[in-house]
């Protein structure tokens, strides 16, 4: 039996102008918004097909990733399906339609499935970036069209994106220098043409503000938009900063006002194992003991990741109180002569996010449970959900007001 994990709400739609205020501040415009979006405060979702296991293609094992296609389809990364690591396209009416590529080292075979991003283009092409080996291009067919060779050494990153103006945009996997310490979601990205030729790079990006004093959240997320704008996101904020390199339009910040979220009495025990059995499990030989770590009250009222989606919608990753609970492993550690250690983390917290329209214009919150994965597309949301026996399913939602 499936269990439907979202609640459907009744949707109230209020006056944008009567919570939507613009200011200038300098050439920036400023949007904030305050209590509901456009999508009411308990926005809902309309379920329009579900893909559960009737057919050996819908049968899930473990879904890492999906994407959005243009013509209302989606791409499905299962990991563990029947036929072993697959790539799975289904139509808009959730028709199995094929699989894009295969495991392999060859010209469209990927090596490794879960470091996988896919770039979809207005006009229905795929550009799948194998981690840091390739980029595999395919036509709207599911055809592969050209391979061409990214030679990165190492790294982890897996970012792609798909530029107006035919430019492929890859993350840099790797940066030397001062920057070398930076989080991978602030390195750089290169610049490739449709054929494959690397023309430019583009530097990593600072914060907006620089951080006024030790300690203070900072910058999390950079990226770049199939027009050309640059993004960035802070976890102090629940919102973006949008730019345009071209000058074309002004900055943009858009944001909803949002307090930390305070941590549970039980999440703030278990932060505390978890570092307890970090420093104390685990000693490096000749490396000093950490002392304790002083967990916070809050935690920031934004995790500082985003997305966006067909439409251009940025979805932002916020916090929020925990729904669900899951038990995973925390931290391991196997020393020499010694029996492995495992400490179990029970994690309460939604996956939940501020929508916003691509002019900055806030929709709502959609939160759903622990460990779903999402693929946001033009009118519809891509849902990949657990029942209650953690099988997994996906589910075809229509956004309020046809998004």
């Amino acid at each position: 039996m499936r269990v439907l994990l979202i609640p459907l709400l009744g949707l109230t739609a209020l006056p944008l102008d009567a919570q939507t205020t613009r200011t200038q501040r300098g050439d920036t415009i400023v949007v904030t918004t305050t209590g509901p979006g456009r999508w009411g405060a308990t926005p809902r979702l309309a379920e329009e097909l579900r893909l559960d296991g009737a057919t050996h293609e819908t049968t899930f094992g473990q879904i890492g990733r999906m994407w959005a296609l243009p013509d209302g389809g989606v791409l499905v990364a299962d990991l563990k399906s029947l036929d072993g690591p697959a790539l799975r396209r289904f139509d808009a009416t959730g028709r199995f339609v094929g699989n894009i590529g295969r495991s392999g080292q060859g010209p469209g075979e990927f090596t490794t499935l879960f470091m996988l991003d896919v770039a979809v283009r207005a006009d229905g092409h795929m550009l799948v970036r194998d981690g840091v080996r390739s980029v595999n291009h395919f036509g709207p067919d599911g055809r592969l069209i050209r391979l061409f060779a990214l030679n990165h050494n190492n790294g982890s990153t897996n970012e792609i994106i798909a530029l107006q103006d035919g430019r492929i945009a890859v993350r840099a996997p790797f940066a030397r220098g001062p920057s070398a310490t930076e989080s991978g979601l602030l390195r750089p990205f290169h610049f490739f043409s449709a054929q494959g030729q690397l023309m430019d790079s583009i530097s990593d990006r600072k914060p907006w503000r620089a951080p006024a004093a030790p300690g203070e959240v900072f910058i999390r997320w950079w990226r770049l938009l199939p027009d050309g704008a640059e993004v960035q996101s802070r976890s102090d904020i629940v919102g973006f900063l949008r730019t345009d390199p071209t000058g074309k339009q002004p900055p943009l910040i858009a944001q909803v006002p949002r307090t930390g979220v305070p941590y549970t009495r039980e999440e703030r025990r278990h932060a505390n194992n978890l570092l307890s059995f970090s420093r104390d499990s685990c000693p490096r030989a000749g490396m000093p003991q950490q002392p304790p770590v002083d967990i916070p009250a809050d935690r920031p009222p934004a995790r500082g990741h985003f997305s966006t989606d067909l439409a251009g919608r940025v979805w932002v990753s916020i916090s929020a109180p925990g729904e669900r609970v899951s038990t995973r492993v925390a931290a391991s550690c196997s020393l020499p002569g010694s029996a492995p250690k495992e400490y179990r983390l029970n994690i309460a917290d939604p996956v939940a996010h501020a929508v916003f329209e691509a002019d900055g214009n806030y929709l709502g919150d959609l939160r759903f449970p622990y460990g779903t994965v999402i693929a946001p597309g033009r009118d519809h949301l891509w849902v990949a959900l657990r029942d209650a026996d953690e099988v997994q399913y996906v589910v075809k939602y229509r956004l309020p007001h046809g998004g």
